[in-house]
C-alpha cells in the first residue's frame, strides 16, 4: 500500500513537472482536479452509483439542427462536461452526464451523441415526445423548447419516492449556442448555486 502511494505521487509529479509545475508550487490545486485533467482530455463516465446527493449534466441537442452540430459548441459541450466533473469530485460529489437527442431516427440521434464525446446517460429519438426531453423541458425542470441547450442540476435522493428517485433542482440552464459557448468561454458553470457545501 505504501509502495502505491509512493508511485502515486511520483506520477503526480511527474505530470506536474511536464506541464510546468513549478508555477504550481505555490498554488492549491486539488489533487482530484489535477487527475482529472491530468489523465482525461475527455469526460470519462464513472461507474459509481449517486446516492444521496449528485450534480447532473444534461444535453439537449439535434442532429436536425445547424447550432447543435456546429464544431464549436461540440467543443463547448465536451469542455462543460469535463470542468463539472471536475469541480464536483472536488467536492467529493457524483456527478452524471446526460445526453438527449430530439430527432425522429433513434439510431441517428446516437451517432450525434457520440461525437459529443462520452454520456452516463443517453436518449435518443421520438423528437420532443422524447421522455427524457419532456421531462427536462416539459416536466419537472420545465425550460424553452429549443436545442441546444446544457441544464445543471443538483439531485437529492427522494425518501418518499421508489429507489433511484431524486428531487432535482436546476442550477443553471443554458439555452442557445450563443449562451453555451459564452459559459464554455467563462469556466463558471459547474460553480453555479450553493451546491458544493452540501453532501
Amino acid at each position: 500500500m505504501r509502495r502505491d502511494a509512493r508511485l502515486s505521487r511520483r506520477v503526480l509529479l511527474g505530470f506536474v513537472v511536464g506541464f510546468g509545475g513549478v508555477a504550481l508550487m505555490g498554488t492549491a490545486v486539488p489533487a482530484t482536479r489535477l487527475l482529472v485533467r491530468a489523465l482525461h482530455t475527455e469526460y470519462a463516465p464513472t461507474v459509481d452509483a449517486a446516492i444521496g446527493h449528485e450534480i447532473t449534466m444534461v444535453f439537449v441537442g439535434s442532429p436536425d439542427c445547424t447550432f447543435s452540430t456546429s464544431p464549436d459548441v461540440e467543443a463547448a459541450v465536451r469542455k462543460l462536461k469535463l470542468e463539472a466533473a471536475a469541480a464536483t469530485a472536488d467536492a467529493g460529489i457524483p456527478f452524471r452526464a446526460i445526453g438527449v437527442s430530439v430527432n425522429d431516427n433513434p439510431e441517428d440521434g446516437i451517432r450525434f451523441l457520440a461525437g459529443l464525446g462520452q454520456f452516463d446517460e443517453i436518449s435518443a429519438g421520438g423528437y420532443y415526445g422524447n421522455s427524457t426531453a419532456q421531462r427536462f423541458i416539459f416536466g419537472r425542470a420545465p425550460g424553452p423548447a429549443a436545442t441546444p441547450q446544457v441544464i445543471l442540476l443538483e439531485r437529492l435522493s427522494d425518501p418518499d419516492g421508489p429507489p433511484g428517485s431524486f428531487r432535482e433542482t436546476v442550477l443553471s440552464r443554458l439555452s442557445g449556442a450563443s449562451s453555451i459557448l459564452e459559459e464554455a468561454r467563462e469556466g463558471t458553470f459547474a460553480r453555479v448555486g450553493d451546491w458544493t457545501g452540501r453532501k
